[in-house]
């Protein structure tokens, strides 16, 4: 967590594949005290497959964990 934004209204929004653990991780950031946590329900692939666009913006502030975690 030492690479969270220092503000707790910063948006987060987390997701992974389908979804089970980016539900997981929402809970614990939210129980750090973040009070925008957004999670992708049903993961990124439900996303993609509803046919909505993935924009990626370079400027963003961005962590990123393996999926086997």
């Amino acid at each position: 967590m030492d690479e969270f934004p220092v503000n707790k209204n910063t948006k987060i929004l987390v997701f992974c594949k389908t979804g089970k653990r980016g539900a997981a991780a929402s809970q614990l950031i939210a129980d750090a005290g973040y009070k925008r946590v957004y999670n992708i329900q049903n993961g990124i692939d439900s996303w993609v497959n509803a046919g909505y666009p993935l924009v990626f913006d370079s400027t963003e502030w961005t962590v990123r964990y393996p999926s086997n975690l």
